[in-house]
């Protein structure tokens, strides 16, 4: 039995068990067709629970201990299905239906697990698009796309390209938008921008007392003719993160969403850095809410050997934030031989960089003329575009990027 794409998966295990990593790959790869994110608390557990309307599983360790009796209260009423990963037998907190699997099981015993709760014909239907939205969104609003990934990796290259293609096929008529949030700016470089003009540190300061409006994006953007979009600047010698305090970044998502049917957001990788998550300190945590916020997710990684461990890093640690993989969808820029590659992969973790993985990775080739694009910001080139485009179509129609009817010229 087949599961559907809409379930998700939990788990809450100790540092030294070995399984949820086999499960990340599983799930990035597309071979187990659900979303899994790793607890590290069972108040974290809890919370994930009751923030989603999905059909949730269990995968919980013995080792990590029996959950509390309000924990299991919460689970229960949302009638989870436990599955215990261990030697031992069923604890005696377990209820019937609940599950048992080896430390060393494979992706077929997961799969039969969770199919025989899960699959069902109404459930199959579902399950023939790709991938489902995870936002409940106003059908009115605009989607978000976020494009992240180390310095150098191609990341701003890669965010015009998706927004030029976008552009082409918006029949909303409500535009698509690049911002730039990364405190690099590069965006204002690749598009010959004046020094002295807005940006988007205008835009957070605006949102720093009151909420933003549409109409409040008109000041501080341009329009690109040649690629079809409207472009938000960073401010000149950078932007500076440490001042921006959460509700102005969101406040800041939400203008875009309300005032275009597409925003590209530009981004670093500083996600996962515990300077910013919530809970250790309000500032500068611009990535860990675009991301979370995101309806697609787009990353981008060289095919070095330090360029593949970055990129197959960066996509744990947006599992980690509680990305669901499926919303994810990695980049692989300047591609040299499979052979190569392959053997970068092996060599960084046969166990993290499977041959899966690499085949579900869009392939983008070195193209020398993009430096002379940069300099005149005429448009990109269409197979340049198109690939990344057709790559991102199952996501595309899963996140009901508002407005967007792709053609067969685009």
């Amino acid at each position: 039995m087949r599961t559907s794409a809409h379930v998700l998966v939990l788990g809450l295990a100790t540092m030294q068990s070995e399984w949820p990593r086999r499960v990340v790959d599983w799930t990035t790869s597309g071979s187990l067709r659900a979303d899994f994110a790793q607890c590290i608390s069972p108040a974290e557990l809890v919370n994930r629970v009751r923030s989603t309307s999905r059909h949730t599983a269990l995968l919980i360790d013995e080792a990590a201990g029996d959950p509390t009796p309000e924990v299991l209260t919460v689970l229960r009423e949302r009638e989870c299905l436990f599955i215990i990963v261990g030697e031992n037998g069923l604890p005696q907190w377990a209820e019937p239906g609940t599950l048992r699997l080896r430390p060393d099981f494979g992706l077929h015993e997961l799969s039969r697990g969770l199919g025989a709760r899960f699959a069902s014909p109404e459930h199959d239907r579902a399950a023939t698009n790709k991938i489902e939205s995870h936002h409940d969104r106003e059908p009115s609003a605009g989607a978000l796309v976020a494009v992240c990934g180390r310095p150098g990796s191609g990341v701003s290259t890669t965010a015009i390209a998706l927004a030029q293609g976008l552009a082409n096929c918006d029949r909303s008529r409500r535009g698509v938008l690049l911002a730039d949030l990364s405190w690099r700016a590069d965006q204002a470089l690749l598009h010959d921008a004046a020094a002295e003009r807005p940006s988007i540190a205008d835009l957070f300061d605006a949102a720093t007392s009151r909420e933003l409006q549409p109409e409040d994006l008109g000041s501080v953007t341009f329009s690109v003719p040649q690629r079809g979009y409207d472009v938000l600047l960073g401010p000149a010698g950078g932007l500076d993160r440490s001042g921006i305090e959460v509700p102005s970044v969101q406040r800041a998502l939400s203008a875009m969403r309300a005032g275009y049917a597409v925003t590209v957001l530009d981004l670093d990788d500083d996600f996962a850095d515990p300077a910013n998550r919530r809970g250790q300190g309000r500032l500068g945590a611009i990535d860990l809410d675009a991301v979370t916020a995101a309806d697609a997710i787009v990353i981008v990684g060289v095919p070095s050997l330090t360029g593949l461990g970055g990129l197959l890093h960066g996509m744990h640690e947006l599992s980690g934030c509680g990305v669901p993989p499926s919303r994810v969808r990695p980049v692989l820029a300047r591609i040299p031989g499979r052979r190569r590659l392959v053997g970068h992969a092996r060599a960084i973790d046969s166990r993290r960089a499977s041959e899966a993985f690499l085949s579900g990775a869009i392939r983008s080739h070195e193209r020398p003329e993009l430096d002379d694009i940069h300099g005149n910001a005429s448009a990109m080139p269409q197979q340049f575009v198109d690939t990344l485009m057709a790559a991102i179509g199952d996501i595309a129609t899963a996140a009901r990027l508002g407005g967007l009817v792709p053609t067969e010229s685009s």
